[in-house]
């Protein structure tokens, strides 16, 4: 009698931690959709960053085409020595859907440079957005181009607001640009000014130098900013405050 209720005992301890374990890994679980190209692999493959621990039926169909998974989602760890995905893991698909591809391109994404150069990237923004280069800033306040052909970003350009990934190289109109013979701040600037951080596309940033008598580079005094000068266009010339010379712009003065 007392083996037999040690048993049950047993048992019904297992099925509690069993019970146990599925509430506790259903707390830690979230439903979510998530829209990308399915691509197999490992497991069920991914979707949009999103690790499928199960293929979807007949997941042949879906194989490289944009779609929508709704579906149970935890954040996964992995843990040192394991081979996994990382990330959040979908252990049950409610749903799945093949997307129709819109035949424009959204605020953040890349159209082609020119038109046609790839079957995978759509030519045209969606209204409202217009194709962009992306740009970063040197520390002589020049415009260095990141990303551009053969694609370009698309951004709200023109809608007054220096958006992520627009600035004073790509979209003066909304983030404005010091231009030639302006001044603009040099890098790390301890104080706020009224000048531009950055100069129009196709100028540079150049210090106020003085050639002296014995042909040495002289910095001028009370000169912290830089002017925006188009340096590298093979013509040494005086512009704004300060002018070009073999100090600032070898490259068009000797």
């Amino acid at each position: 009698m007392k083996k037999g209720l040690i048993i049950w005992i047993i048992v019904g301890l297992i099925i509690l931690a069993v019970v146990g374990y599925f509430i506790f890994k259903d707390s830690k679980r979230e439903l979510i959709t998530v829209t990308g190209v399915y691509e197999p692999g490992k497991g069920g493959g991914t979707v949009g960053g999103v690790f499928l621990v199960y293929p979807p039926e007949d997941f042949e169909r879906y194989i490289g085409n944009l779609v929508k998974v709704t579906g149970y989602a935890y954040d996964h760890e992995c843990e040192e020595n394991e081979q996994c995905f990382g990330g959040k893991y979908m252990d049950k698909i409610v749903s799945i859907e093949i997307v129709e591809k819109e035949n424009c391109a959204k605020q953040g994404e890349n159209i082609n440079e020119p038109p046609g150069n790839s079957e995978h990237l759509l030519d045209e923004c969606c209204e409202g957005l217009k194709g962009l280069g992306i740009f970063s800033i040197s520390d002589s306040a020049e415009c260095q181009q990141l990303k551009g052909d053969p694609f370009l970003t698309c951004l709200p350009c023109g809608n007054g607001v220096c958006d992520e990934h627009e600035n004073g190289c790509n979209c003066p109109q909304d983030c404005g640009c010091a231009e030639k013979g302006e001044l603009a701040n040099p890098p790390n600037l301890s104080w706020e000014t009224d000048y531009s951080d950055t100069c129009c596309l196709g100028l540079k940033g150049v210090m106020g130098y003085k050639v002296t008598e014995n042909g040495e580079c002289e910095g001028i005094e009370g000169t912290p900013y830089l002017t925006c000068v188009p340096c590298g266009d093979g013509i040494c010339e005086e512009i704004g405050p300060w002018f070009e010379n073999k100090c600032n712009c070898p490259e068009d003065c000797e």
